[in-house]
């Protein structure tokens, strides 16, 4: 007898995005992921995904690891992609990252870009910065005093209007995040039913933990970079604004699959938004003084 195969659909304007899977728990556990990014309606999965149990005669331990070796099995459909992991969430974050990486520069007015998305009364916080540069930890500074928190990975923007989504993919912290969060918010996010653990810390939904409806959709406000490599030396947490040439180039490095794009297109594509949107550069120092700075920089900064 053949398994009945369930179908789990989610996604973002513009792309949807499709789950086959034979095992119930499974399926239920990826609705449970999912659930806050409902797929566009009409619209046709960029890419589809497949997960599958691999070792279902495993011993499976404390916390549900797999205590002989990965249990499950992910791939992209109609491509060469394919993870085995020990356990069904981390079957579900490698499908979560593969999605996002969908959001390749498009034709479409739209950019697909590495960064921090925090909402603040309608108008957002785009953080840009390289590894390890504080950009969760700035997004987070910002959530706890009353920002929304929409996503501190990939931000997509319409270059014609500035209006902004998440991409839809959890948050992710590492454990080092505790301190600044606090034990209580930091419980909640562990005992959230979206939550997960990463090698690091953990992934979960910030509207689950804060029970804020979070918007679709916001327009960015204004850009703050940290650690670019050009910017000027200015006092621990301050910020100073950025002229739109220069920040045109500081953007390119953090578009989604630059290289899918040519440098002269991808400059006239961004100048507009630069040219609407302003920029700063933002010094490390005291993060309630960097999140002060950071809200200033939507009513005009310096």
């Amino acid at each position: 007898m053949t398994t009945a195969r369930e179908l789990v659909r989610w996604g973002q304007e513009p792309l949807a995005f499709e789950l086959a899977t034979s095992d119930p728990a499974l399926a239920a556990r990826a609705r449970e992921v999912f659930a806050l990014w409902p797929a566009p309606v009409g619209r046709q999965p960029a890419a589809r995904f497949e997960v599958s149990r691999i070792a279902d005669d495993d011993v499976v331990g404390p916390g549900g690891a797999n205590e002989r070796g990965p249990g499950w099995q992910a791939r992209v459909c109609d491509g060469d992609a394919r993870s085995s992991t020990v356990t069904a969430d981390e079957a579900l974050r490698w499908v979560e990252l593969r999605a996002v990486q969908s959001f390749l520069p498009r034709h479409d007015g739209a950019l697909a870009l590495h960064g921090a998305l925090a909402d603040v009364g309608g108008r957002a916080l785009l953080i840009i910065g390289p590894p390890n540069a504080g950009k969760s930890s700035l997004a987070c500074a910002l959530w706890r005093s009353g920002a929304a928190l929409l996503s501190d990975d990939v931000a997509l923007v319409d270059l014609a209007t500035g209006a902004a989504r998440p991409g839809p993919r959890r948050v992710a912290l590492r454990h080092g995040s505790r301190s600044l969060l606090g034990d209580e918010l930091w419980q909640r996010i562990v005992t959230a039913r979206a939550s997960a653990p990463t090698d690091e810390g953990w992934c979960f939904h910030p509207g689950e933990i804060d029970g804020r409806p979070l918007p679709r959709t916001t327009r960015v406000g204004a850009v703050i970079f940290l650690e670019r490599r050009a910017r000027a030396e200015i006092p621990p947490a301050t910020i100073a604004r950025i002229a739109p040439a220069h920040a045109v180039l500081a953007w390119l490095p953090y578009v989604v699959a630059q290289r899918a794009l040519d440098t002269g297109e991808a400059i006239r594509r961004i100048a507009p938004l630069a040219e609407r949107v302003p920029a700063y550069d933002l010094a490390r120092g005291p993060l309630a003084a960097m999140a002060a700075n950071a809200r200033a920089a939507l009513d005009g900064g310096c």
